[in-house]
């Protein structure tokens, strides 16, 4: 147990420089020994858990195929068409985890369709530590080699997808690239794929993450380019819903105010002075009608009148009573004021009842 939680303590040090967890890799945060199990004794691993989080296998019907001397056979299920854009974000989203990765004298070592998660257009490296932690690192490579490995191993994932079956081997990476990948993907994305897989390096010279990087710096521009549209997106998103939690603020304090049968032993509260004024507009707001006496129900005005009040406008408005014996004309700045007073009021009457029991 010891080992092993020195073995992820550089992929703790990792989420820390990513201040907290790289949106690529799957944080692991702790590792113990149990005797839980059926087993005896077991060393567990937490990671963080993402629920919609799917293998890569899973997610593209990738499967192992028995059939690899007959390549008809074994891309027959390679007719569908994976977009070129999604296997491009696919490959600079790994590439940024790898950035994080190898600069700390570390390799991933667990990129491959069954451990590489997908959830939604977001792709996260999994299982980062355990080799280390299990003794499973190849002591006969370096550390250069092992990092390299990672490399042919996030294009292999590349062509698994777009072929529908696990490319593992020199001979099928081949065939598929030949067969496949040349034929429905662009020069740019291929070369990338011919760089890595079938050019031959010397050990001492082995391509590192960064070269790589430099052949698809434009789709990484892309990407960069998308998260900031994605962004603007959510904090729209955000900015409606913080407007929605206002009014519905709003419209709880309406509720508190109004119609209310009793409060300090005065059963008129709610009829008189500032709360008066707070139900006629409630009833301007809510139970207007036409002329015929129908019901006037347009969303549209009620969440006009309710900002105009939020922002205390002093735009003017004109309450008329149930009876309509009278006709009020108030700013929205004064209506703002009396719902505060109002539900102040009924606050501290609240604190000192709990304050007293």
């Amino acid at each position: 147990e010891d080992y092993a939680a020195k073995a992820i303590a550089p992929w703790i040090r990792i989420q820390r420089l990513s201040n907290g967890c790289h949106p690529s890799i799957i944080p692991v945060r702790t590792v113990f020994e149990s005797q839980d199990f059926d087993e005896g004794k077991c060393l567990c691993f937490i990671y963080d858990y993402y629920p919609s989080g799917v293998p890569i296998a899973t997610q593209y019907s990738i499967q192992r195929d028995e059939s690899r001397g007959d390549s008809k056979r074994f891309f027959a299920r390679a007719g569908r068409v994976i977009p070129e854009q999604h296997l491009w974000s696919f490959l600079t989203q790994l590439l940024t985890a790898l950035v994080t990765i190898h600069p700390q004298g570390l390799a991933a070592m667990s990129i491959n369709p069954y451990r590489v998660l997908v959830q939604s257009n977001r792709v996260r490296l999994n299982f980062c530590g355990i080799n280390e932690a299990l003794q499973l690192v190849p002591a006969d490579k370096s550390v250069a080699e092992l990092q390299f490995e990672d490399l042919r191993n996030a294009c292999q994932l590349m062509m698994s997808i777009a072929c529908g079956c696990d490319i593992n081997t020199k001979p099928l990476e081949k065939m598929a690239f030949e067969q496949v990948m040349k034929n429905r993907y662009s020069a740019d994305f291929c070369g990338i794929l011919k760089f890595v897989l079938f050019t031959q390096h010397a050990k001492e010279k082995l391509p590192t993450v960064w070269d790589v990087q430099s052949l698809a710096w434009h789709k990484l521009v892309n990407e960069l380019q998308q998260s900031y549209a994605h962004i603007d997106y959510l904090e729209n998103q955000l900015a409606k819903e913080h407007q929605n939690g206002r009014l519905f603020s709003l419209i709880s304090k309406l509720g508190f105010i109004t119609e209310r049968p009793e409060h300090r032993n005065d059963p008129k509260w709610s009829e008189t002075g500032d709360r008066y004024l707070v139900k006629l507009f409630r009833d301007s707001v809510f139970h207007s009608v036409d002329e015929g006496g129908r019901p006037q129900i347009d969303l549209g005005h009620v969440i006009n009148c309710l900002n105009k009040l939020d922002a205390a406008s002093v735009e003017k408005t004109l309450l008329t009573s149930r009876n309509q014996d009278s006709l009020l004309v108030v700013s929205y700045k004064e209506l703002n004021r009396c719902v505060r007073s109002a539900f102040e009021e009924l606050l501290r009457a609240s604190e000192s009842k709990t304050a007293t029991s």
